[in-house]
C-alpha cells in the first residue's frame, strides 16, 4: 500500500473555482450574497451581507424629519455590509478588501468550492511588501 502526502501549499488555479456560482448562503439572522467574476486571469468576490434585525418599526426623512411606518416587512434585510476579493490566478496573489473576514472566506470557499482553503497574510515594511509582489 502506497501512501500519498497531501500537498500544504497548492496555487489555485481557475478550476479550483469551477463550482464557485454567485448564491446566497444564510447565516444567523441573515444572508450573505456574493456575486463572481471569473476569466483566465482571476477571481473576483464581492461579498455582502445582512440581518434581519435591528429593524426600526419607523424610518425618518432626512431632511423633513417626518416619521413614516418602515416600508421594510420583518422578512426582508438589506446588504449594508460588503467587501471584496480578487485571486490573481497569474501572479499567484490574494487581494482582500477586509482581512477581519479572512475565517468566513474559508468558509464560504470551503462550502461552495468543496476546497479547504488557507488564507495567511504577511505584514512586510514597503520594500519587502514590494519584493513579493512584483
Amino acid at each position: 500500500m502506497k501512501a500519498f502526502k497531501e500537498e500544504r501549499w497548492l496555487q489555485p488555479i481557475l478550476k479550483t473555482f469551477d463550482k464557485l456560482t454567485p448564491c446566497n448562503l444564510q447565516h444567523k439572522d441573515g444572508l450573505y450574497h456574493m456575486e463572481v467574476d471569473k476569466n483566465n486571469h482571476f477571481v473576483f468576490l464581492v461579498i455582502e451581507s445582512g440581518k434581519l434585525e435591528p429593524r426600526d418599526t419607523t424610518v425618518t426623512d432626512y431632511y423633513t424629519n417626518q416619521k413614516r411606518e418602515n416600508p421594510k416587512s420583518e422578512t426582508e434585510l438589506e446588504f449594508l455590509k460588503q467587501f471584496f476579493v480578487l485571486f490573481d490566478l497569474d501572479n499567484n496573489l490574494l487581494y482582500f478588501s477586509d482581512v477581519r473576514h479572512r475565517n468566513l472566506l474559508e468558509k464560504i470557499l470551503k462550502d461552495t468550492t468543496e476546497v479547504k482553503f488557507n488564507i495567511k497574510g504577511f505584514y512586510e515594511d514597503k520594500e519587502e511588501f514590494f519584493k513579493k509582489i512584483i
